[in-house]
């Protein structure tokens, strides 16, 4: 049936099993550009782009790594076309042997095809870039892979995904929860955590 999910959810599962070894980095950038219109209506949410993207950025890194030690919240507004809110969103999430870095952007020409997850162990690396990239029926992410044992210059294994739609596979999640034959993975002392971390990336404490 080929691959019916998003290379992130492999890649977040291969990160907790630790075949990647000890995670010592996490990048994640989801960016793109938006008309002026949609970026005055982003005004209406607390922290701007962060808060409307970036909490997924979060989420991510909280899966694999959990609760950060330290947060530094980086946003700023680029002040394009007037905006005055944080258009601009960053934040630096600490541990004790890891460093997690998210950042989203709704003024960043090409920033849809560098929407990217990168985490890095001692065992091996995994990049997935683009995170989705929109092709006849669906879209599709890329995922390269790096061994320990790389020989300089090496460019790491690619796969292409098949085709999918992430929010149909999204929804067909949520209706096997509802309907109990699947156990939703995320308690609410999770949800909880995630909710306040992402306010705190907002610096908003």
């Amino acid at each position: 049936m080929g691959k019916k999910y998003q290379d992130s959810i492999k890649l977040i599962e291969k990160a907790k099993s630790g075949a990647l070894g000890n995670i010592s980095s996490i990048e994640a950038h989801m960016s793109c550009i938006h008309r002026p219109e949609n970026r005055k209506w982003l005004e209406n949410l607390p922290g701007g782009m962060l808060f409307f993207l970036g909490c997924h950025l979060v989420d991510i890194a909280m899966q694999i790594k959990g609760e950060p030690k330290e947060i530094i919240p980086l946003s700023i507004s680029s002040g394009a076309d007037g905006t005055a809110f944080n258009d601009v969103g960053a934040a630096a999430l600490k541990y004790k042997d890891c460093f997690a870095f998210v950042k989203t952007s709704c003024v960043e020409a090409g920033g849809f095809a560098r929407r990217e997850i990168v985490v890095s162990g001692d065992k091996g690396t995994i990049e997935i870039r683009p995170l989705e990239m929109f092709e006849d029926g669906g879209i599709y992410s890329e995922k390269t892979e790096y061994a320990s044992n790389f020989n300089w210059g090496d460019m790491g294994v690619k796969e292409k995904s098949h085709i999918f739609d992430r929010y149909n596979n999204m929804m067909l999640s949520f209706a096997s929860y509802v309907r109990g034959e699947k156990q939703n993975p995320y308690n609410y002392d999770y949800e909880v955590m995630l909710h306040r971390t992402v306010l705190k990336t907002l610096g908003i404490n």
